[in-house]
């Protein structure tokens, strides 16, 4: 498999701009807004913010599907025209970290995406456009958070603090087992299996037992602690509780 870079049919028409240091400052939501509203700005599709991939096409035409090896290869994702000949797609189902191919259906014709200069050459020697993520898409990921099959995550933020564990009913609430890793900026995570059912948890926060702030489920014990409940159904189905 190759990878080249395909320089889009879309920059013909569509000048290609050197970012400034002011659009540097656009937020994602900011740079995908002045996309639909200014012609001669351009930006690589699809648009990957936290919670969507967002696929779009500048063109005539009066119906545009879309068809990836992230849906069996079948088209029928039907974009919608946002704008006058500016149609759009928001993916925002999971999908693992990697490399996604995909085509456009535009009036029944397969092309690939003019806005896209990442291409795969694939086995009959056809450049096939493609996005890669770097890390796993969780669209309004709340916390803890389903991974798969029977692992959770869990996450603690407080810039503040030097030691976070994660106690419960999982671990005998013993608050050395479950150790949170520090992973930057205030951010400490772990992950662990749990067994279908209902579990009781809460945080071991520089030797000081806290709530999850993250989950709502919450309750009162005998002692007057917060403590927090998660419930882990017997299947996902391969979709989020």
């Amino acid at each position: 498999m190759r990878i080249v870079k395909l320089l889009p049919v879309a920059l013909i028409f569509i000048p290609l701009l050197i970012f400034s240091r002011d659009n540097e400052r656009l937020s994602r939501e900011a740079e995908f807004e002045n996309l639909t509203n200014n012609n001669e700005y351009f930006v690589n599709s699809p648009f990957i913010t936290s919670d969507a991939i967002i696929f779009f096409y500048k063109g005539k035409a009066s119906r545009i599907l879309i068809a990836g090896d992230f849906n069996d290869w079948k088209p029928e994702l039907l974009m919608r025209e946002s704008g006058t000949n500016f149609w759009q797609y928001s993916w925002d189902t999971r999908l693992p970290k990697g490399i996604y191919k995909y085509k456009f259906v535009a009036d029944d014709i397969w092309i690939n995406d003019p806005g896209n200069t990442n291409a795969i050459i694939d086995d009959s020697g056809q450049p096939v456009s493609y996005f890669e993520l770097k890390e796993d898409f969780i669209p309004r990921a709340t916390y803890p958070l389903w991974i798969e099959k029977d692992i959770y995550q869990f996450r603690y933020e407080n810039v503040s603090a030097k030691s976070v564990s994660l106690v419960g009913d999982f671990n005998n609430w013993n608050p050395y087992l479950t150790v949170l890793s520090n992973t930057g900026a205030g951010e400490f995570s772990v992950k662990v299996r749990l067994k279908p059912g209902i579990h009781s948890y809460c945080f071991v926060v520089d030797d000081e037992w806290k709530a999850d702030p993250n989950n709502l489920n919450q309750f009162s014990d005998r002692t007057g602690t917060i403590i927090n409940i998660i419930y882990v159904p017997e299947n996902h189905n391969g979709r989020l509780p």
